[in-house]
């Protein structure tokens, strides 16, 4: 069962409140080029070509998905120079992910230093996420690099209409304190789930949306679906792991949150982890961290 504190941050969260709060702000649509390709998608054999043809067509956003395509996060040897090349190296899935990656930063914005902190957090747990989930097996790399990116994406958003929020964007890219509990107290709603509605409009997958829905509780059992379970467990493990500057990576201490033992067994049990995976991510999350 939850711990009491879990319990109560998640019962008293209201989604009507939240989705009122969303209408208010109007968080971004789901943009025309990602309506385009998910629609050819869902053809029974997708055109690699129809959908290169249109991310070429958009040369802004060809450069951003050329320059995340051979970031470290998925470059494995030598540079390519066309969409096509990439759509080719990557694979059709792979290729979407960094599509939504570059669509979605430009949707949400942020230019100031403490946003720049946001993305580089957000850009390093994605990373890790993918990472884990490939290495694990228990998760789709793709959707865990989404529900990385996606996980804190409303916090920008939230930041220009409610300037108080950047103390939770100071804590998700820090170790301290416990977000929940701050944001039941201070603010109007959890940046949850505002991300939780932001991944519903945008048409991700359930699993990612439950994901991110409580990628902040301190339990696993909060998640009802066993893959979200699953695709939660690599999240939080990333969050954490991203947000560490030594290697805490043992079961009896991690700075700023009591509650981290105990759910770090739940997950150390969920992907099948040992010390030695857990050094090897935290060592890869720098390396990402370093490159972005």
């Amino acid at each position: 069962m939850c711990s009491q504190m879990c319990v109560e941050a998640i019962e008293n969260i209201d989604f009507g409140q939240a989705q009122t709060l969303v209408e208010s702000i109007k968080l971004p649509p789901q943009p025309q080029i990602v309506m385009s390709i998910n629609k050819e998608l869902q053809r029974d054999e997708p055109s690699f070509r129809v959908i290169s043809d249109y991310v070429v067509k958009d040369a802004a956003l060809a450069a951003k998905v050329l320059k995340l395509v051979n970031s470290s996060a998925f470059s494995r040897g030598k540079k390519v120079d066309s969409i096509q090349r990439a759509m080719a190296r990557l694979g059709m899935m792979n290729f979407y992910t960094i599509v939504l990656s570059s669509c979605l930063r430009e949707a949400v914005g942020g230019s100031s230093e403490l946003e720049e902190l946001f993305w580089e957090h957000s850009e390093v747990v994605a990373g890790l996420s993918s990472e884990i989930a490939k290495r694990s097996r228990v998760a789709s790399p793709e959707q865990a690099y989404l529900a990385g990116l996606f996980h804190d994406a409303s916090l920008p958003i939230l930041v220009r209409q409610f300037p108080q929020f950047e103390k939770v964007v100071e804590m998700v890219t820090s170790t301290g304190g416990n977000v929940l509990k701050y944001e039941e107290a201070h603010l109007p709603t959890h940046h949850t789930v505002v991300s939780y509605l932001l991944c519903k409009s945008w048409g991700l997958p359930p699993v990612i949306a439950e994901a991110i829905q409580f990628h902040h509780s301190n339990n696993l059992d909060v998640f009802a679906d066993p893959d979200a379970r699953k695709l939660g467990a690599v999240l939080i493990l990333a969050d954490h792991l991203s947000r560490s500057h030594h290697a805490c990576l043992n079961r009896d201490s991690f700075p700023g949150d009591p509650d981290w033992p105990a759910l770090f067994e739940q997950i150390c049990d969920e992907l099948g982890l040992d010390e030695d995976d857990l050094e090897d991510y935290w060592l890869y999350g720098q390396e990402l961290a370093g490159s972005v």
